[in-house]
């Protein structure tokens, strides 16, 4: 068994009250079994209409994954992690609430598609499922990659000193049409041409930027193709309960990078990020919709 020491350092968080994992252990070949504990509340992963933020169940378990490849697979702590496409999929009565109380979940996780790279681990891919008091009530995937610093430094040769900056162009939008309460958590501005939205970042965001990184964030890129996802459904007090998500590229710092969002019949929402040319990720969004509207 190992028992986690909520290091920041260990799953890149620097604030302990952010540390969800408190518990990890193998329970056979690449099978592996976490106890994940969600507060009753969070500063940016907060509730809503009485549920937990489906995307802070997607960030426990992204720190249940590094932890898993850290003790288990002897994963270096200097290494660099590319996530290449996650999806998964929550059971909303499976988020509910319990007062002022957390919750506590457990986080199956199985790899397979392990790569290596001569002695070392190249990636794999995790295959996740959350139970609550006994019952499943989510299930997910992610495949990723790891680099050492060297081989990430070639990699980023053009980026790796790249430093994120509030541009004067990046005028937030209310943040209540995006179901936020504060305009540092708004990752949306009016684009240009009218057409979507420009991706916006503030390097204060204290949840986002908790440690250095060249390129935005992924939980930021998450949270942003959510927020256009509830603007393009209307409805700003949507959840997203099922995510499919293709990342084809870094999002850079050095240029702007825009989103566009399409709504379909079954509410679910097409987003992509792009920049210049580039596809930075498409990802197909389902949500749920509350059954009164927010006035």
């Amino acid at each position: 068994m190992i028992t986690t020491n909520r290091s920041g350092g260990r799953v890149h968080r620097m604030h302990p009250a952010d540390l969800a994992v408190t518990e990890l252990r193998t329970t056979g070949s690449d099978q592996f079994e976490a106890k994940v504990r969600l507060p009753s509340t969070h500063r940016f992963y907060r509730p809503v209409d009485q549920r937990h933020d489906p995307l802070l169940l997607v960030e426990s378990v992204r720190e249940t994954g590094l932890l898993v490849a850290y003790t288990a697979y002897e994963v270096p702590h200097d290494v660099a992690f590319m996530v290449h496409d996650l999806v998964f999929k929550v059971d909303p009565a499976g988020l509910r609430v319990r007062g002022k109380k957390p919750v506590d979940i457990q986080v199956t996780i199985s790899a397979d598609e392990i790569r290596r790279r001569r002695q070392n681990y190249a990636g794999m891919r995790f295959e996740f499922t959350c139970v609550r008091d006994g019952r499943p009530f989510g299930h997910g995937a992610y495949r990723w990659s790891c680099f050492s610093p060297d081989a990430y430094a070639k990699v980023r040769a053009a980026h790796q000193n790249a430093v994120p900056a509030v541009s004067d162009e990046c005028v937030p939008l209310q943040p209540k049409s995006v179901g936020r309460r504060e305009e540092i958590d708004v990752m949306l501005a009016e684009s240009p041409d009218g057409t979507g939205w420009r991706l916006r970042v503030d390097p204060a965001h204290p949840e986002l930027f908790d440690h250095p990184t060249d390129h935005v964030p992924g939980n930021g890129v998450i949270e942003a193709i959510r927020q256009a996802a509830l603007l393009a459904a209307g409805r700003p007090d949507a959840l997203p309960v099922a995510v499919d998500i293709a990342f084809h590229h870094y999002v850079e710092f050095d240029r702007p990078a825009f989103v566009h969002a399409e709504k379909h019949a079954d509410e679910t929402v097409t987003v992509r990020v792009t920049q210049g040319e580039r596809t930075a990720l498409v990802a197909d969004i389902g949500l749920l919709i509350g059954k009164h509207p927010p006035e």
